[in-house]
């Protein structure tokens, strides 16, 4: 029941977000970003697709990072579970 919530609240920020971002003034990472997060936490799938984006493009990795260390513990914590490993 929780992760069916995390989804649907997470698919909700995540298009409202990606609605926003190209607006003139591109707040959408405000939406974005915790929706993303709830979509990790309520999908495996989702988690291992972001990291797998994540390994193939430095910027996005790089991007995300950043964005984690300015977002409160609840919604970095996700985000951080999907940094792909460093071999």
């Amino acid at each position: 029941m929780r992760k069916a919530l995390y989804v649907t609240l997470g698919t909700v920020l995540a298009m409202i977000g990606g609605i926003i971002f190209v607006s003139p003034m591109p707040l959408g990472f405000l939406f974005l970003i915790p929706g993303l997060a709830l979509l990790v936490l309520g999908s495996e799938r989702v988690a291992n697709w972001v990291r797998r984006r994540r390994a193939r493009n430095a910027e996005l990795n790089e991007k995300m990072t950043e964005a984690c260390e300015h977002m409160p513990d609840a919604v970095s914590a996700p985000l951080e579970e999907t940094v792909p490993d460093k071999a």
